[in-house]
């Protein structure tokens, strides 16, 4: 019987274990040939340089680069391999390439030089971009054809022109914009099914067909909707802005959801089509509704005024219509009141809004004391997506008494005006502006009647100094004037006052403007203020906000501009889901003796 050897590794033949050697020593050089010594110590540095854009008259392509550049955006990171080095270089040609053909250069030349000096490389790239390629024809294919009125207007709607730079973005949205049409023309279910771009480099140019399946076009039917419990049906048949039987349009549809929306009726809106056979389609609207009732309850602080607090109730849909009910009172050291109005909204038409309003006043401060009750019944109606004008009738009662007498009378005016607001928040703003323009002829009845014209403007601007809307200048200007009445006969409630955390701060509640003996403030014909504030995010929740303010009361007709008191500060807000937080301090820059140097103000909301 013949034994088997057992051998263990280490008795392998010589041969193999060279063969194992060898292949190690071959790779370890591999290795060091491809690795630098010092490099793997210090690692390799470089700089890039990139020619022959100049050219181009543009600096598209040179920012595009460099937003995407492997090359210029790893440089903070150690290479350790000229290999490495080469590759990155090799990205960044490629990328150059692509950019190039995107915006129409396809025969352009791009060399490359890699220089060396100890452990610092300078890298070259030229570019000799070549002709730019242009279209020669733009067309629309379709696999079945619509309406010619249709076929015309998506071609329209494509904006590209022959002769127009070959550039794929431009392609790319001429086939957004193209193929958005089609809902608004009756063909909700158009679809963009590809498109074909020949490149002709003898002639240089190219033709594009964009290939579109419009579908059927579909009719309106009947708005159809779910999920109301509360809210009457035929409140939001109103607002449906479409006939049925008309041609499809998605405008009209989007129009009909930001109505719903902004009934702040719902917390849930989607509008899609019905499943149904032949051109005729009904629109389902699946609604899940929000809870209507709402109770509120804030505060605020002023140096000059001290506490105050307010409270509220409101039902936002109380009939089943939408109308709003609101119940609010206001408790304060100088002023307390209750209030209550009621909003229908859609009043005979759509976006037009009739308000009933009254309510019963008390206030104590050291330019007068005054018990009113008074009562408006307005109407507003929303001329553009961002104008509405207002009219009312106004009502008051009022029982005055300052420095110059005690007055009672019954105050008649008839309220009109004008407001543009296209700003981003109601609570806390970054973009857009808002004018508002009011005048009010206006009758007092006290045995000697009295009739004057009572007006005022109120415009603000709100400018991003940066792309993400951290740093934002704000402004607001006021001015107002009483005219065909003498400042004595003017009750002190009518006239203008200034000073206080809404309008000039650094100082107290109504203490801007001509005093009387005693140093109590009696009020103007005529008002004028200005406001700055830079609006800086230091963090999601916080800012930082210094501010100057200045402002005057005059007893002229009109603001005369001048004699100016100014007060500057610094303010925090602390952002919220419902509204900034926010704490303003402040000093008067030119104070009079007698006046406060400090005042603070905290409450909900921008100062304007």
């Amino acid at each position: 019987m013949q034994a088997e050897e057992n051998k263990s590794p280490g008795s392998r033949p010589f041969f193999q274990r060279a063969m194992s050697m060898g292949f190690c020593g071959i790779l370890f050089l591999l290795l060091a040939l491809a690795t630098d010594p010092a490099a793997a110590r210090d690692g390799f540095s470089y700089n890039l340089e990139l020619r022959g854009l100049e050219s181009l008259g543009e600096d598209r392509v040179r920012q595009t680069f460099e937003d995407h550049s492997v090359l210029r955006n790893r440089k903070s990171e150690n290479l350790v391999s000229v290999s490495n080095l080469r590759a990155r270089l090799r990205q960044d040609v490629d990328l150059l390439q692509r950019i190039l053909r995107a915006e129409g250069y396809y025969e352009s030349g791009i060399s490359e030089k890699l220089s060396r000096h100890q452990n610092k490389f300078n890298i070259l790239i030229s570019v000799d971009p070549g002709p730019r390629f242009t279209l020669s024809k733009v067309e629309i294919s379709y696999s079945v054809d619509p309406d010619p009125e249709t076929r015309q207007q998506a071609l329209q709607a494509l904006d590209l022109s022959p002769d127009a730079p070959l550039r794929s973005e431009d392609i790319l949205t001429a086939q957004t914009r193209m193929i958005v049409i089609f809902p608004d023309l009756g063909y909700p279910l158009a679809t963009a099914d590809d498109r074909k771009i020949i490149v002709d480099h003898a002639t240089r140019t190219a033709s594009v067909e964009f290939m579109v399946s419009p579908g059927p076009r579909l009719h309106f039917g009947n708005a159809r909707f779910e999920g109301l419990s509360s809210i009457n049906q035929s409140y939001l048949q109103r607002m449906v802005g479409w006939q049925p039987g008309s041609f499809y349009n998605q405008q009209q549809v989007d129009e009909f959801r930001a109505r719903l929306v902004k009934t702040g009726l719902f917390r849930s809106v989607n509008i899609s089509l019905a499943e149904q056979e032949g051109p005729d389609r009904d629109i389902m609207v699946r609604l899940v509704e929000n809870k209507h009732r709402t109770i509120s309850v804030s505060g605020g602080y002023a140096t000059s005024d001290g506490l105050s607090s307010n409270a509220s109730w409101q039902h936002r849909n109380i009939f089943g219509n939408g109308e709003r009910l609101l119940i609010g009172a206001h408790l304060a050291e100088i002023e307390q009141s209750l209030t209550a109005r009621l909003d229908k909204p859609n009043f005979r038409r759509l976006d037009q809004t009739l308000s009933l309003e009254t309510s019963a006043k008390n206030e104590n401060t050291d330019a007068y004391d005054a018990l009113t009750g008074e009562a408006r019944v307005g109407l507003e109606r929303l001329l553009t997506k961002h104008i509405a004008a207002n009219l009312s009738v106004f009502g008051q009662y009022a029982d005055i008494s300052n420095s110059d007498n005690d007055r009672t009378y019954w105050l008649a005016a008839l309220p009109a005006g004008v407001r543009w607001d296209n700003s981003n928040d109601i609570l806390d703003p970054t973009t857009g502006f808002r004018v508002s323009l009011a005048t009010a002829p206006t009758f007092i009845f006290n045995g000697a009647n009295e009739f004057y014209l009572r007006s005022e403007v109120h415009a603000s601007a709100y400018y991003p100094l940066d792309g993400d809307h951290d740093i934002v200048l704000a402004a607001r200007v006021r001015a107002g004037s009483v005219y065909g009445i003498s400042f004595d006969e003017l009750p002190a409630k009518e006239r203008f006052f200034s000073g206080g955390g809404g309008s000039v701060r650094g100082y107290g509640y109504q203490d801007i403007g001509p005093k009387d003996s005693d140093g109590d403030p009696i009020g103007g014909r005529s008002v004028a203020e200005i406001n700055g504030e830079i609006r800086v995010h230091i963090s999601d929740n916080l800012s930082v906000v210094p501010f100057m303010d200045g402002g005057n009361v005059y007893q002229s007709t009109l603001p005369g501009f001048d004699g100016f008191r100014w007060g500057a500060g610094l303010g925090v807000r602390y952002h919220t889901s419902f509204g900034p937080l926010r704490v303003d301090a402040a000093t008067p820059l030119n104070r009079l003796p007698g006046e406060s140097r400090f005042h603070l103000y905290i409450s909900l909301g921008q100062a304007f």
